[in-house]
């Protein structure tokens, strides 16, 4: 039964990202985003416009779009799998270079883009359970200088061609931001700007202790408070 757990007013400067996948945090420089508005060979949708990671009854396909600034022509990814997931496999390790793609932009037209197109397929264990799981990339890649930059995105995988659970030991909390308003629409350099989540659960379970971090993926952007 879904569930509204709490609406929260963060008073910061914060850039969105679709519920389907989302960045964890950025460490250096201009960093990478997530290419949320092309469509990309072998996807569906954009991830704007609602794109699920491919999921069969042997494996799951995810496709993660990066692009952005940075002072090299490789990352190196880490998938990290949920121990409690549907995945027959252990975190891999691979890297992606950077390649130019033909792609289709919100609006049908076509374009050519450079980015770093993460492709993983992960085989599923012969007995899975229907639910949400999150699959974590880790992300690295050297800057300018010499140093190792980091970053986190995570992708959310969804099984509903398995079995459904009997017991309570599968059920858990899952929650998701069912909606948001952020005030004013229209910016400038130097405003402040009110985003207002709505997060609801959408699991079995009842959410306690529930830690909400919220990090800016762009160095320009600022909390006004150090609260998290």
């Amino acid at each position: 039964m879904k569930q509204k757990v709490f609406a929260w007013i963060l008073v910061l400067m914060l850039a969105l990202t679709p519920v389907s996948a989302f960045a964890e945090g950025e460490d250096a420089g201009e960093g990478l985003v997530i290419d949320t508005e092309h469509v990309y060979p072998d996807m569906e949708k954009s991830y704007a416009n609602g794109y699920m990671p491919t999921v069969t009854q042997k494996d799951a396909r995810i496709l993660l779009p990066l692009v952005g600034n940075i002072d090299t022509d490789t990352i190196n990814v880490t998938a990290k799998l949920p121990a409690d997931g549907p995945f027959a496999s252990e975190d891999l390790t691979f890297d992606i270079p950077e390649n130019a793609y033909d792609v289709k932009k919100t609006d049908g037209s076509d374009e050519n883009v450079k980015a770093y197109l993460i492709d993983c397929t992960v085989p599923l264990n012969k007995t899975v359970y229907n639910g949400t799981y999150f699959v974590r990339f880790i992300v690295r890649y050297q800057t300018a200088d010499g140093k190792t930059a980091e970053q986190a995105f995570s992708v959310q995988v969804s099984i509903t061609e398995g079995k459904t659970r009997n017991d309570s030991s599968g059920q858990k909390p899952i929650l998701l931001i069912e909606n948001s308003v952020v005030t004013p629409t229209d910016t400038v350099g130097n405003d402040t700007v009110m985003i207002q989540l709505t997060i609801a659960n959408d699991g079995q379970k009842e959410a306690r202790n529930i830690h909400i971090t919220a990090v800016p993926q762009d160095r320009d952007i600022i909390l006004t408070s150090d609260l998290n």
